[in-house]
């Protein structure tokens, strides 16, 4: 059985040519740390960061919780999980907090608005009102390996994937025989 025959030989292929790819570009790419770091190094330009702010935000759909979040916030021994919940008495609802590092464009609650330093007036924006408390302006600048590692062996699987064609086309001479390319699937 001939169709069968090139079925087998068709998945042999396929397996030998996935065990080298895992071998010498996916594997590699993951466990070569020093090779990792280097590829890194060499093309950090293309792992920055943008400006950002590190804030705290709180949120209510209700004004008088976060006038009262703003109070509250004057108190030096309270942290955000403490104004929090002695807001969030009687409903987990009440308001919500988060403290990070955000990008100002990318953050919809805090889009074209002019943040200062340190606590903002009170100020809404679609159905909720915001408090946003500014404890850093991060200038723009690269990317530690550890916060885009993902895209980074991404990027190296692919510059091993295209070195070990280019070497393989170094190494053999691959003719392509038209007759029997055009002749398949007739």
């Amino acid at each position: 059985h001939p169709e069968y025959k090139a079925l087998v030989q068709e998945y042999h292929d396929g397996i030998l040519l996935y065990e080298v790819m895992k071998d010498k570009v996916w594997d590699k790419a993951i466990k070569d740390s020093a090779g990792l770091q280097a590829y890194f190094d060499k093309n950090i330009s293309k792992y920055q960061w943008p400006a950002r702010i590190e804030a705290s935000i709180y949120s209510s759909v209700d004004l008088q919780k976060v006038q009262e979040a703003q109070l509250l916030t004057g108190i030096d021994t309270l942290n955000m999980a403490d104004v929090i919940s002695k807001i969030n008495v009687d409903s987990e609802l009440n308001i919500s907090g988060e403290k990070a590092k955000f990008i100002q464009e990318n953050t919809e609650a805090l889009k074209d608005q002019k943040l200062q330093l340190g606590k903002n007036a009170i100020y809404q924006s679609g159905d909720k009102y915001y408090l946003v408390i500014v404890h850093e302006f991060i200038p723009a600048g690269p990317k530690k390996l550890s916060e885009t590692r993902g895209a980074v062996i991404q990027d190296y699987q692919e510059a091993l994937d295209k070195e070990w064609l280019e070497e393989l086309q170094g190494k053999h001479n691959v003719k392509v025989n038209k007759e029997v390319l055009y002749s398949i699937g007739e």
